[in-house]
C-alpha cells in the first residue's frame, strides 16, 4: 500500500514523501523516502515497520543537545547519521527552539542563508542513504528543519512549489496528537501560544516555507546545492532513484 502518513505508535508525523506528481509529469517514488518527527519513542511495532518500509538510513537533523537528551531507537541494521541542521552554541543548547520560538521564518532562512553547508550535508546523507534502501529525515517535530530540508528535495525533484507548501501545512493536523500536545502543557508558554496564535512555532503558516521557496526560486536549485556541497552527479542520482516515468 502507498500511504502519505503511516499511522504509528511513537511518530505522530511519519510521511511517505512519495506520490507527487512533477512539472515533467513524473512521479515522485513511493516507499523510498520518508519524513518524520521524534524517532525516541518508537513502539516495537514501529520498529517493525520501519523494516517492513526497508528503511536502511535515519538522518537526525536536531541539535546535539536533543540528540542527547532524546536519542533515537535505531533498529539493528540501520545506519544513524547525525546531521545538525542549524549551528549549535554550546552555552545555549536550546538555541533552535529559542529561535523558531521567535519567528520561524527567520529560523527557516537563517538555515538556507548563513548555514548551507549544514543542509548539503544532511542531503548528501539522504542521498547516499538511498542507495541503500529507504530514508527517513526527521528532527523533533517533522515540520521545521525537516520542512525545509523536504523542499529543498522536492525543489530538486522539479516538484511545484503548491505542493511542497501543502506537505509543510500538514504537519500542524499530525502533530497536534504529538509534539504539539507536549509543548501547550508547558505552563511558562501557554501565554505565548495565545499570542502568537497561527504564527507560533506549533503551527506550519504557509508563509514560512514560501519564504524559503522565494530565496531558493532566485536561483538554480542544483547550483545552490552544488555550492552547498551536493555534487551534481549525486543530485543526478537521487533523481533517478526518485522519480518515475
Amino acid at each position: 500500500m502507498n500511504l502519505k502518513h503511516i499511522p504509528m505508535d511513537g511518530p505522530q508525523n511519519f510521511r511517505d514523501l512519495g506520490g507527487f506528481l512533477n512539472r515533467d509529469g513524473r512521479m515522485v517514488a513511493w516507499n523510498r523516502l520518508y519524513r518524520a518527527d521524534g524517532l525516541s519513542a518508537l513502539s516495537e511495532r514501529d520498529e517493525a515497520l520501519l523494516r517492513k518500509l526497508n528503511i536502511r538510513t535515519i538522518v537526525d537533523l536536531r541539535g546535539t543537545s536533543e540528540q542527547k537528551a532524546m536519542p533515537d531507537r535505531v533498529p539493528e541494521g540501520v545506519r544513524y547519521c547525525a546531521c545538525p541542521m542549524m549551528e549549535e552554541d554550546p552555552a545555549a543548547p536550546d538555541q533552535a527552539a529559542r529561535s523558531f520560538a521567535m519567528s520561524l521564518k527567520v529560523g527557516y532562512l537563517k538555515m538556507i542563508q548563513e548555514n548551507p553547508d549544514r543542509v548539503g550535508r544532511a542531503a548528501n546523507a539522504v542521498m547516499e542513504g538511498l542507495e541503500q534502501g529507504a530514508v527517513v529525515f526527521h528532527c523533533t517535530a517533522g515540520k521545521d528543519r525537516t520542512g525545509v530540508l523536504a523542499a529543498v528535495l522536492l525543489l530538486l525533484l522539479n516538484v511545484a512549489e503548491g505542493d511542497i507548501v501543502a506537505d509543510y501545512q500538514v504537519s500542524y493536523t499530525y502533530n497536534a496528537n504529538g509534539v504539539n500536545r507536549m509543548i501547550e502543557r508547558i505552563p511558562e508558554l501557554k501565554a505565548y501560544l495565545l499570542q502568537a496564535g497561527e504564527d507560533s512555532m506549533l503551527h506550519s503558516n504557509p508563509k514560512n516555507i514560501r519564504a524559503v521557496l522565494e530565496i531558493l526560486n532566485a536561483e538554480n536549485i542544483a547550483a545552490w546545492l552544488e555550492r552547498a556541497g551536493v555534487r551534481r552527479e549525486r543530485q543526478d542520482r537521487f533523481r533517478q532513484i526518485m522519480l518515475e516515468g
